[in-house]
């Protein structure tokens, strides 16, 4: 069984992985946001560890779903879904900067192609054919400076 490491990240390399992980989402760059992330993630506890984990869950759903794998990105879409729901009303409204209840919104405007395509087309459903449902995900601020 593998254990979490005990080491923690500082406040500037967790936001030198975060704001890297954003830019990596927002350019598409789905794979690499996920990998960034993890460094994050593996470490965090609590609301951020389920936060930084729905992040994740995000960027894979989308990358399975370029990928050609509409199941993996729609069983991603809903542990993605299940990770935010443990984030309390207050913190979705902004965790880290970001509005998680409007990266949901997004996220499922996103991945409607796949969700209401019939069973058997889904393989047919390319992100590609897609493009304007795509997001970039925002920052109010920097959650990492000492005032914010």
């Amino acid at each position: 069984m593998s254990r979490r490491p005990t080491y923690e990240l500082s406040i500037d390399e967790e936001r030198r992985i975060y704001f890297e992980g954003i830019r990596l989402f927002n350019a598409g760059e789905f794979f690499e946001a996920h990998e960034t992330w993890e460094d994050a993630w593996y470490v965090a506890e609590g609301a951020k560890r389920y936060f930084y984990q729905g992040l994740i869950q995000v960027t894979v759903a989308f990358e399975h779903w370029r990928r050609g794998n509409p199941r993996g990105a729609l069983s991603l879409y809903q542990t993605a879904l299940t990770k935010f729901e443990r984030l309390s009303p207050a913190q979705r409204r902004g965790f880290l900067g970001i509005d998680v209840d409007d990266l949901l919104r997004r996220f499922t405007r996103a991945m409607a192609p796949l969700l209401e395509a019939d069973p058997d087309d889904r393989a047919a459903v390319a992100i590609e054919d897609y493009p304007d449902r795509l997001f970039k995900i925002a920052i109010d601020g920097d959650p990492f400076a000492a005032d914010g």
